[in-house]
C-alpha cells in the first residue's frame, strides 16, 4: 500500500496529504500552535514526522496509534 492509497482509504476531507519524504521542506507552512493528528499505515512514519515536528517547536501533536491499520 502506498502512500496515495493510504490517502484514499483514510484520508478527511480538507485535510491535505503531507508524505514524511516531504515534512523538511514543507513544515514551514504548517502553524506551530495548532494541534495535528499525524497518521500513516502502522503509526511508524506518523512518529517520525512528530518526533521531527517536535523538535521544530510544535507542542501539539498526536500521532494515532497503530495507523490506519487499527483504524
Amino acid at each position: 500500500m502506498g502512500q496515495a492509497d493510504e490517502y484514499e482509504i483514510a484520508h478527511v476531507g480538507g485535510v491535505p496529504l503531507l508524505p514524511l519524504s516531504q515534512i523538511e521542506q514543507r513544515f514551514t507552512g504548517l502553524d506551530p500552535n495548532q494541534t495535528y493528528y499525524l497518521h500513516c499505515k502502522a503509526g511508524v512514519r506518523s512518529m517520525k514526522a512528530l518526533n521531527f515536528l517536535r523538535q521544530q517547536g510544535f507542542k501539539y501533536l498526536k500521532s494515532v496509534e497503530g495507523g490506519i491499520t487499527a483504524y
